[in-house]
């Protein structure tokens, strides 16, 4: 076996134990990767959300800097490292992660959904609506963002359009007929991202990187949960 294949199972190897959620194996795999070679970006991206979903944000950090020395043009490698600053509270620095990606990757409709998303978290309801328009534009049968742009115009006070978008939504998910609905709705209500908590000592638990990572990255691309979210996020508002 030479050397190149060798990296190839290894790499399929530690992103098993990753997919697995297998995390300090994933990272022990990873590692060795890197050091047979230093320059397996991959390894060092995959190694960086091993520690991010382990809470280790500090070396996670570190890798997607390095990944990034090797690949200054990913926008993956962005958009997972704005993920983390986010979930910090560092806005600025999420912020210019997400803008970085949609600069690399402007014909990606999920650069600029992500980082309406985000926007509208933080407030930017007006940047949000802006965001999920280019997504839009560049995807008109993304019901996710037209749902999303639906709930930034609830917010806004727009309730005709707001109704409308969530109409248009509803009826690309019906269409696209997406599967196990029901099944996918529990699962959806039961991750859906919840709002960071302060890090004050009076206060409970905060939700762990892992299950909001996963959960932000599952509303923007797993298209076979897209009617689900939509019929969730639709009851919350109703309700």
């Amino acid at each position: 076996m030479n050397k190149s294949s060798g990296l190839v199972k290894a790499f399929d190897k530690a992103r098993l134990l990753y997919e697995n959620e297998q995390y300090a194996k994933a990272i022990s795999g990873f590692s060795r990767i890197i050091r047979k070679s230093p320059q397996h970006w991959s390894a060092l991206n995959y190694r960086a959300l091993s520690f991010a979903k382990k809470g280790d944000f500090d070396h996670a950090i570190a890798d997607f800097e390095k990944a990034l020395t090797l690949q200054p043009q990913n926008a993956e490698i962005y958009s997972n490292r704005a993920l983390v600053y986010h979930y910090l509270g560092e806005n600025k620095l999420s912020m210019d992660d997400f803008n970085k990606a949609a600069e690399i990757e402007p014909e990606n409709g999920y650069r600029y959904a992500s980082r309406a998303f985000i926007k509208d978290r933080q407030g930017d309801l007006l940047g949000a609506l802006d965001d999920y328009n280019k997504a839009i534009e560049i995807d008109p049968e993304d019901a996710i963002s037209i749902n999303n742009k639906g709930m930034v115009e609830e917010k806004m006070g727009y309730a005709s359009k707001a109704k409308k978008s969530f109409g248009m939504a509803d009826e690309i998910a019906r269409v696209t007929s997406v599967l196990h609905e029901k099944n996918a709705a529990t699962k959806i209500a039961e991750n859906t991202l919840p709002e960071k908590e302060k890090s004050t000592a009076n206060e409970g638990k905060k939700i762990t990187f892992n299950k909001y990572f996963s959960t932000i990255r599952r509303i923007f691309t797993e298209k076979g949960e897209l009617k689900a979210f939509v019929n969730f996020c639709l009851r919350l508002i109703k309700k």
